[in-house]
């Protein structure tokens, strides 16, 4: 699961959240 909100996508790999720079708004993926 991830989620994308302001500049930034935000996705969790094993437990592990990361960041990075992509230029959309807040919109949930299925990811």
């Amino acid at each position: 699961g991830g989620y994308l909100e302001g500049a930034f996508t935000h996705i969790q790999l094993n437990g592990v959240s990361t960041e990075q720079a992509y230029p959309y708004t807040s919109v949930k993926t299925g990811k």
